[in-house]
């Protein structure tokens, strides 16, 4: 059976949502269980995930810069889209936990810095060797991000704001 592009482009095309159009003023729920350092570390926790959506996008365009089918260029440039919501999101619930992108441990938000330059770099260029190891990584991140993050993340706090954004965000 081959795949029909067309009609996962279509999909694509369909099933996008907007961070701005979910209400962040929603009440935390679930928080009083969890101890200032869990939440903290939970807050930690999405702001890594927001990192590397972020490099994710990098790396789809990347991979559309590198596609020679117009059909799979446009989906990698609306997954690329589609990371850079997700990382919005994610960010944006680590806020509602009272976490910000700074307190990140400085060396990693230089690493995140780094390689979000290098992958930009990397969009202007053509490398088939570099389009084929990041289509192989993406792949393994996702099923990690589905298999292991989104259930601990839900279980986790068990607000059900926050588990629509991560059902959203796992729809996609």
């Amino acid at each position: 059976m081959a795949l029909n592009l067309d009609h996962l482009l279509e999909t694509s095309k369909k099933g996008q949502w907007s961070p701005g159009d979910l209400d962040w003023d929603t009440p935390l729920q679930g928080a009083e269980r969890l101890s200032r350092r869990e939440r903290d570390l939970l807050g930690l926790v999405l702001l890594f995930t927001a990192g590397v959506e972020k490099l994710g996008a990098h790396a789809f365009r990347v991979n559309a810069r590198n596609s020679h089918d117009p059909v799979v260029r446009e989906l990698f440039e609306i997954i690329a889209g589609d990371e850079d919501r997700h990382a919005e999101a994610e960010t944006r619930l680590a806020g509602r936990l009272g976490v910000e992108w700074e307190e990140l441990p400085p060396f990693l938000r230089l690493s995140f810095r780094l390689l979000s330059r290098d992958l930009r770099r990397l969009q202007g260029k053509r490398s088939r060797i570099f389009h084929e190891i990041v289509g192989t990584q993406i792949i393994l991140f996702e099923l990690g991000l589905d298999a292991l993050w989104s259930p601990t993340i839900k279980e986790m706090l068990q607000d059900p704001f926050q588990n629509e954004v991560i059902r959203l965000i796992d729809r996609d």
